[in-house]
């Protein structure tokens, strides 16, 4: 039987951001499901310097090409990406342009961290896009995480981890069913 492989990729550029945290508790929900079949992995974008998309720089671009064949070796992906001015965050487009036919038919889920409850719909131009373009299977549930939903610097509140929990068992399923 084939081994999943299952990717999250935090799109926070800043390296001290509470959802380092967040991301590492995905890894170890998505891993304390490992039934021998899953592998999982953690892009930090923080960690890259990734050039801006004109057109046709990331054609030779070592650290494009490594994302790409990440990206394009995945199963599941789940992003995780702040939210500003009710969009995502410049770092994630520019990796998702960079990287283009890598995202081709991926199953994704998407947690996204925000200032306030006012954006929770924004991921949805990614979203759409991804749908249309790449022919992506988007998991019709993601998580919306705000600083109230943070009890301490590395605990989240039981509302937000039940979500979580049900993204990363909704993710599984979906890589299972459809790869």
């Amino acid at each position: 039987m084939k081994k999943n492989k299952y990717l999250v990729i935090n799109s926070n550029m800043n390296k001290d951001s509470k959802s380092l945290f967040i991301t590492d508790l995905i890894i170890k929900k998505i891993n304390e499901k490992n039934d021998s079949k899953i592998n999982s992995d953690l892009i930090l974008l923080s960690q890259f310097d990734i050039p801006l998309c004109n057109g046709n720089n990331h054609l030779n671009n070592k650290t494009v090409l490594d994302l790409n064949h990440k990206i394009n070796q995945s199963d599941g992906i789940l992003i995780f990406t702040p939210i500003y001015n009710y969009n995502i965050n410049s770092a994630l487009k520019n990796l998702i342009e960079m990287t283009g036919n890598a995202w081709k038919e991926k199953i994704l889920a998407f947690v996204c961290i925000a200032g306030g409850e006012k954006s929770y719909m924004s991921v949805m131009s990614l979203a759409n896009s991804l749908m249309l373009d790449h022919r992506c299977v988007i998991i019709p549930r993601f998580v919306y995480v705000t600083g109230t939903d943070f009890i301490s610097d590395s605990k989240l509140n039981d509302n937000i981890m039940t979500r979580i929990n049900g993204l990363v068992d909704d993710l599984i399923k979906f890589v299972k069913s459809l790869t």
